[in-house]
């Protein structure tokens, strides 16, 4: 009580006022967000103020105080014993203890305010009961059905609610297609298509209870396609679109920075001899990627200039490829890989877990890796059917061929390391290169190299070009060490035509150490 009258803080810094409210007199606690807007009061937060200080209608009570949060105390005075009862003044019980004879009580005569007294328990004062109005709330989605595109930006439906339950959101069923924040619903999208239901559920409260306590709403989300047949500028797709058509005119088709993209049905070629003026690969990673093949879709991607690979990764990043029966088609005419980089153009790293894969490098670059006088990252293969091909002086996956310059240390081209988990992988090595490996070189074993080779699943047949090992190092280059596990479903390693090793190093070329586990099923 004496927090409430004497130091409390409140909106408007009045606490209580003395009156007199349809002839009674007493005093006024007001709330804490009490506006003066709602009634002039006067003599507030004044001790020894008259109750004729503010004289109040029944009327005005009712709809400009009360209404407003206001409690009025009478003078009801208190009785002692069998004497007659007392007034005049406000006397409340507190509830708490003062000692074995007293009790804290509220005192508020005419000329002071006491609301930290005491009485003797033997005194008969008024207790102020007060019952919780409880109300009825509800909660109510205007909107049942909401569309959206598998691009958009995330949003919030808009939910009507009355009263003052604490309000929690969830996706209660369905696709995995987005995230929802559960305490301010929020949906965020994550670029695939499907439908599901949010549902928003309302706790009862002290002042209001809710006969449903719950409302939903379904979202169905549709994937955003763009149609290469009407595309007519350079575009970069963003995260959620999926791709479809041929590409009827020489634009350049970027995938944006850590944007999944899917293609169905997409067809990207050369449509011109005159190619010199479009240097880009068929398709230009930005940054991270991640491309899908849509079930049963056939997929063909070309490099548009012979310098640069038919996809390609940027240093430093990584592409990944699922599918599961979608196939993609990946060439380049030039010194490019199929994916990965082209010629002295670095590239970051390759990862695919699925899909019907072909690749061919029709020039000097790895099927799947370097281009030529380039570097690329790892390439790391799980799952799918691979056919990886270097028709020139490549290797099928891994490195492709080098001039390196012992002066300034360019030229060479350099593949940091190949792992085989699943999937079933066929690789054809260039003339002088690996099926798996490091390509061709044109100086020495320094001109092209290939770090470690693990392969611990899946099916590999991998065969060697002219003087190329199945797997391992190209004619005169290098690789790192070769290791092959006894989890491995099969391994076939065919050395090329004059090589003299199916694993390992061709002479003069250089290898690590070779490891096969007892059991694997390995035939070279």
């Amino acid at each position: 009580w004496g927090y409430l009258f004497n130091t409390r803080t409140t909106t408007s810094g009045i606490r209580y006022a003395k009156a007199t409210v349809n002839g009674v007199t007493g005093v006024i606690l007001l709330p804490d967000d009490w506006d003066e807007s709602y009634y002039v009061l006067n003599k507030t937060n004044t001790a020894n103020a008259l109750w004729s200080s503010n004289v109040i209608t029944l009327s005005d009570w009712g709809s400009k105080l009360e209404y407003h949060g206001a409690v009025f105390f009478p003078t009801s005075g208190n009785r002692d014993g069998n004497n007659a009862p007392t007034s005049g003044f406000v006397n409340i019980w507190s509830s708490d203890y003062d000692d074995d004879t007293n009790a804290h009580c509220v005192f508020i005569p005419e000329d002071r305010c006491s609301p930290t007294d005491h009485a003797y328990r033997s005194t008969g004062l008024i207790v102020r009961l007060v019952k919780n109005n409880i109300s009825e709330g509800s909660i109510s989605y205007t909107t049942s059905e909401v569309n959206k595109l598998s691009v958009d930006a995330a949003f919030t439906n808009p939910l009507t609610k009355v009263g003052d339950g604490t309000v929690t959101y969830a996706r209660s069923d369905g696709d995995n297609i987005c995230t929802v924040n559960e305490n301010t619903g929020e949906v965020t999208l994550n670029g695939t298509a499907g439908s599901c239901t949010i549902t928003a559920t309302v706790a009862d409260s002290p002042f209001f209870t809710y006969a449903t306590n719950t409302a939903s709403y379904t979202l169905t989300v549709t994937a955003a396609t763009i149609d290469l047949a009407k595309v007519s500028a350079d575009i970069t797709i963003s995260n959620g679109w999926t791709v479809t058509g041929t590409l009827a005119d020489i634009r350049k088709i970027s995938i944006a920075d850590g944007a999944t993209v899917t293609l169905s049905g997409v067809t990207i070629s050369r449509s011109s001899s005159d190619i010199s003026n479009y240097p880009w690969a068929g398709i230009t990673c930005e940054g991270n990627a991640t491309i899908i093949l849509a079930d049963g879709s056939e997929n063909t991607v070309t490099g548009n200039y012979g310098d640069f690979p038919g996809i390609y990764v940027p240093v430093d990043e990584t592409l990944t490829i699922r599918g599961s029966s979608g196939s993609l088609t990946v060439s380049n005419d030039g010194w490019g890989a199929g994916i990965g980089g082209g010629t002295q153009i670095d590239c970051g790293n390759i990862v695919i877990e699925g899909g019907n894969i072909t690749v061919t490098s029709r020039g000097l670059g790895a099927g799947i890796g370097s281009g030529g006088k380039a570097r690329c990252g790892t390439i790391s293969i799980s799952g799918g059917t691979i056919n990886a091909t270097s028709a020139s002086y490549g290797a099928g996956i891994g490195s492709g061929w080098g001039d390196y310059n012992y002066n300034d240390g360019s030229g060479g081209s350099f593949c940091a390391g190949i792992s085989i988990t699943g999937g079933h992988v066929t690789a054809q090595g260039g003339n002088g290169g690996a099926g798996i490996g490091s390509g061709k070189y044109e100086k020495g074993k320094d001109d092209s190299y290939c770090g470690d080779i693990s392969i611990t699943g899946g099916t590999v047949i991998a065969t060697g070009g002219n003087h190329g090992a199945g797997i391992g190092s190209g004619y005169y280059t290098s690789c790192g060490d070769i290791y092959i596990s006894n989890t491995v479903t099969s391994v076939i390693a065919i050395a090329g035509q004059d090589a003299i090793y199916s694993i390992g190093a061709d002479e003069p070329g250089v290898c690590g150490t070779v490891t096969i586990e007892d059991g694997a099923n390995v035939q070279y």
